[in-house]
């Protein structure tokens, strides 16, 4: 058994509307600063996870997102997994 480190980004999918990108959006622009779009806003995780294998806890964040963390209506996903 190893525990592997993985970095975990939800955003919303293509197309869904962003409540809080277009929030940020807006105080970006109310700040006047030049040359910035803000497109999303998502949320990052940070995690340990102990397996056999870098397969096996890529299929442990898999389960946790479609069981829990990831509402696969509205946000889609990508995760990296580093080894011990």
């Amino acid at each position: 058994m190893a525990t592997y480190k993985i970095e975990l980004i939800v955003k919303p999918k293509a197309g869904v509307r962003d409540p809080q990108g277009e929030a940020v959006d807006g105080a970006v622009k109310g700040l006047e600063v030049k040359g910035v779009k803000v497109h999303q806003v998502g949320r990052y995780l940070s995690m340990d996870v102990d397996a056999r294998s870098t397969d096996e806890a890529k299929r442990i964040v898999d389960d946790l997102c479609k069981r829990l963390l990831v509402n696969p209506n509205l946000e889609t996903y990508t995760a990296r997994v580093e080894g011990a």
